[in-house]
């Protein structure tokens, strides 16, 4: 049995998040006396080449009829730092004779790569909270912080499906005692459109990859890893 794993090389994931416009909500949760999760996955617009969007207070676990405003600043690494600070010029009837007149915080998340798939829908970037977060709601109450300790991002730039893999050359792939370096060629059903790699991967083009076999057990099963060679 043979298994293969490809690995994302010059990709910029904090790039394409930011290129992408539009985003899928998959999950926030935040503690307000105890652990409160969205119940549902929303997708939600987001203009381009920014890092910046706006949520539904909902979309965090909150039960509050406000939007919340995330500002996004790249931190290097593919670490994202999200501002909040919402002031409400009339302020927001909570009910019960309660009134929110502000909203702050401080979000950190982590963007990675999607692994390769079929086909992508909502783009090649997974963000989800890498760091201590919280929001802060100020009211005739005072002040309250909650913190956030689920946010789960899917966004970036869709990629085209995989067009071809086959191999490039030769007759042996491996003999299963020794270690085979074997070419196969790559190639895409339309345009590459991640950040690093658009001028490598152009529609129907092809790109080289080795694949390195191992033998892993007694039983000869083998492992493919395929690293790029660009």
């Amino acid at each position: 049995m043979s298994l293969a794993a490809a690995h994302t090389a010059h990709a910029d994931a904090v790039k394409d998040f930011s290129t992408g416009t539009k985003v899928l909500v998959d999950a926030g949760t935040v503690v307000v006396g105890a652990p409160r999760t969205s119940t549902s996955t929303r997708q939600i617009a987001k203009a381009t080449n920014t890092l910046s969007f706006a949520l539904r207070a909902e979309d965090l676990g909150l039960k509050l009829p406000i939007a919340v405003n995330f500002r996004g600043e790249p931190l290097g690494g593919g670490w994202i730092k999200y501002e909040i600070d919402d002031v409400y010029s009339t302020p927001i009837d909570l009910g019960h004779g309660h009134y929110l007149s502000r909203i702050t915080g401080r979000v950190f998340m982590r963007a990675v790569p999607v692994r390769g798939a079929d086909s992508q829908t909502y783009g090649n970037t997974r963000l989800a909270i890498a760091g201590l977060s919280y929001a802060t709601a100020y009211g005739d109450w005072g002040q309250y912080m909650v913190p956030i300790t689920e946010l789960d991002l899917r966004g970036g730039v869709p990629q085209p499906a995989l067009g071809d893999f086959a191999k490039a050359g030769g007759t042996v792939c491996s003999n299963a005692k020794t270690r085979t370096h074997y070419p196969f060629a790559i190639s895409l059903a339309g345009a590459a459109k991640a950040a690093g790699i658009a001028d490598i991967l152009p529609v129907g083009g092809t790109v080289d990859r080795a694949v390195e076999m191992a033998r892993i057990d007694e039983g000869f099963q083998q492992q493919q890893r395929i690293t790029e060679t660009i």
